[in-house]
């Protein structure tokens, strides 16, 4: 019932975007606990459940390490839980020329389609939260642009299809949908620096965290010195 043990990582996972994401249906609270997880407050975020376990034989199907589960417990939701997997799906560019582009390819000029089913994708290539999928099913919608033919001849396709489909053993519904932007060419965010009462401002701001965690002074006396 510690850290390993399954149950609610966070109290916001649900505005959340992890990679993978495990939460259990109905986590409890430890009936034993230390004094040491009283102060990190494990018990605020519940993991495990309270199992009643039976050491016993029972007609010879638990041999070995092998279990025994009350079929009445599994349907009552008994470490039932939910898993979460994110996909992602960028655009690239070449200088200032996009070669990708998200939306919904059309087959008459788009080659190499995939065998999943396009029909959930919406006109801009994105799915709606909600959508039931499963497994190889098209869950964002890309086109590469392919090169023009130097001798002029008209080509049917002008798109190769890049699509991202969900995996094919996985099944379940669309939770959220996020559009942003990369932080290619973004400039970072302005804010106004501290001040002192007497009006200096800083030119550079150190986390004090960093000194302590080097266990040495030498950088603060350094700096004391005009060393650094």
């Amino acid at each position: 019932m510690g850290k390993q043990a399954m149950g609610m990582y966070c109290t916001n996972y649900q505005n959340r975007m992890d990679t993978q994401g495990f939460v259990l249906y109905y986590p409890q609270k430890p009936l034993v606990t230390t004094r040491s997880m009283e102060y990190l407050k494990f018990r605020e975020l519940p993991a495990g459940i309270n199992a009643i376990v039976a050491i016993a034989t029972y007609s010879g199907y638990n041999q070995e390490d092998s279990l025994m589960m009350n079929q009445s417990s599994i349907d009552r939701g008994f470490f039932r839980s939910i898993f979460y997997r994110a996909y992602k799906e960028e655009e690239t560019k070449q200088g200032s020329i996009s070669k990708e582009h998200i939306e919904l390819p059309n087959p008459d000029c788009t080659s190499g389609m995939k065998h999943g089913t396009y029909d959930k994708l919406d006109l801009d290539g994105l799915i709606e939260p909600g959508t039931r999928v499963s497994g190889e099913d098209i869950i964002v919608g890309k086109t590469v642009a392919l090169p023009e033919d130097p001798s002029g001849t008209v080509q049917r396709f002008t798109k190769r299809d890049a699509s991202l489909a969900l995996r094919g053993a996985e099944s379940g519904a669309i939770d959220q949908v996020m559009l942003t932007t990369n932080d290619a060419g973004q400039k970072f965010v302005k804010e106004d620096m501290p001040f002192t009462s007497e009006g200096i401002v800083p030119d550079l701001i150190v986390n004090p965290h960093a000194i302590p965690s080097r266990m040495t002074i030498g950088h603060l006396v350094e700096a004391l010195m005009s060393k650094v």
